[in-house]
């Protein structure tokens, strides 16, 4: 799966730490959630309308913690991230669903200035 393969590029190291404790236990999870997070970032850089924009540093998702991570990534639900812009910065609510193995639908649901 690409997004697997191109994770480092896209993934900030909380992230990613996020994502391997996650899938430690679960490797069936990785290529699953790998997607579902390349998805998410997809729709953030979409709804920032510009181009030139550097998924680790501009697009975040505020992944849980340990020990908050759920025992099984839910196939619905919602991700909290942040679109950073020079001028602003943003929190937003990225809802996912997966309607079946191998696909994944996201898309904004609010979003809230934060400057």
């Amino acid at each position: 799966d690409k997004a697997l393969r191109i994770a480092r590029k896209f993934l900030t190291f909380n992230e990613l730490t996020a994502v391997e404790l996650l899938t430690d236990d679960q490797p069936s999870l990785t290529t699953e959630l790998h997607s579902l997070l390349w998805s998410a970032k997809e729709t953030l850089y979409k709804l920032a309308g510009q181009r030139g924009l550097i998924f680790r540093q501009n697009l975040l998702l505020d992944l849980p913690a340990p020990p908050t991570l759920p025992a099984a990534w839910p196939s619905a639900g919602e991700l909290p991230a942040r679109l950073v812009l020079a001028a602003r910065s943003s929190r937003h609510r990225i809802c996912y669903f997966q309607p079946a193995a191998g696909y994944v639908l996201t898309y904004c649901s609010a979003s809230f200035s934060l400057t």
